[in-house]
């Protein structure tokens, strides 16, 4: 994300998806990669994409082992639905299931039954439970107070808006600060020429109300700077202390005069935001945990169970009785039944997998 903005504030037009090519989750998965759904969610901040877990299969003990799963599903859910989808008969090839989650992480254990293919049985267990989710993007931002639906590229645009004038307050804040120091120190500065002028002025007054009037007076500095050197420590009034006070003069004059050409222009203040993401990027970059997939990677499964197929024969009556008969029963049929009046109209051979049109 840091990376992307920087991008983004040298070019609003440019690719986010080449530096923020997708999500990243914490619980990891994989994210079946189409370009034209991320640029969807970029431009608009809604649409949806499918994530889906890892697994890997670990022959020997004939065990599929889920490692990671999507961030919208939780293990119990996808056992569960595991455990129903057994018992109604629509997945025959598991054993057993068991949650194995402990503090090294988690594990779906999947024992599997004698010449089962696993990537077909995952790519099954894909389409039918939450080991395969999707996820749905709705990026609904206040703005100013208001819920606004937008887009990544519309969020960062709000965001360097924030936070160029965020930065900006920041800057004069901090020139503020320094300009004070540096005229405290220029009031220092003035009484270095004359330590002892300085302590004369001091005890030559009468009422402590005068001494800073008088101190004005003796060597030109304002009330500010003329509060600040009365204030001081009459162990602190020696060349030295003043010397090593005064020195920083020409430190804070640079950093001043730093801050003021930052806040000359807008470009500039881009350049201090631009220096502090890549800061963080270094401080806190972690790698990736969600990689992606491409479609042409999917293995397709089809859910209809598998009919073995044989021939029938079709036969039709006259009062539009069908009947699909196997070669073993005609064999065995000596002579087939009809209702009184009714006869055999239409016979022809066929296969049980394939489809009858009927007209009447």
């Amino acid at each position: 994300v840091c990376t992307a903005t920087m991008h983004y504030l040298q070019d609003p037009n440019c690719d986010l998806l080449e530096y923020m090519p997708m999500p990243d989750f914490s619980t990891g998965g994989e994210i079946i990669y189409r370009r034209e759904e991320m640029e969807k969610i970029v431009e608009t901040g809604l649409g949806s994409f499918q994530i889906r877990s890892r697994w890997r299969w670990i022959p020997e003990e004939r065990i599929i082992e889920v490692y990671e799963i999507p961030y919208t599903t939780k293990t119990d859910v996808i056992i569960e639905r595991i455990v129903k989808l057994s018992k109604e008969g629509k997945v025959k090839e598991i054993a057993d299931i068991r949650d194995e989650t402990d503090l090294s992480g988690l594990r779906i254990a999947i024992d599997l039954k004698r010449g089962v293919d696993p990537d077909k049985l995952m790519a099954k267990l894909y389409r039918s439970t939450t080991l395969q989710d999707s996820f749905s993007c709705n990026f609904n931002v206040l703005v100013d107070g208001y819920p606004r639906v937008m887009g990544v590229r519309q969020i960062l645009h709000e965001w360097v808006k924030w936070r160029i004038e965020s930065t900006r307050r920041r800057i004069n804040f901090d020139l503020g600060k320094k300009s004070e120091r540096l005229h405290l120190l220029h009031g220092l500065e003035a009484i270095l020429l004359d330590i002892d002028k300085a302590i004369a002025i001091i005890r030559g007054t009468k009422l402590e109300a005068e001494v800073v009037p008088n101190l004005m007076k003796g060597f030109d500095i304002d009330e500010t700077q003329a509060e600040f050197v009365a204030e001081l420590k009459l162990r602190n009034i020696n060349e030295e202390y003043i010397l090593n006070r005064t020195k920083d003069i020409a430190k804070l004059e640079g950093e001043i005069a730093e801050l003021e050409e930052i806040l000359s222009s807008e470009e500039n203040i881009k350049k201090v935001i631009s220096d502090e993401l890549a800061a963080v990027n270094k401080k806190y970059v972690m790698p990736r945990r969600t990689g992606r997939i491409e479609p042409h990677e999917v293995i397709e499964v089809s859910l209809e169970p598998e009919v073995e197929e044989y021939p029938v024969t079709i036969m039709l009556s006259r009062d539009g009785y069908l009947k699909k008969m196997t070669d073993r029963v005609l064999k065995k049929a000596t002579t087939l039944k009809y209702k009184d009046g009714d006869k055999p109209f239409i016979e022809f051979p066929s296969s049980n997998t394939h489809e009858l049109l009927v007209f009447t």
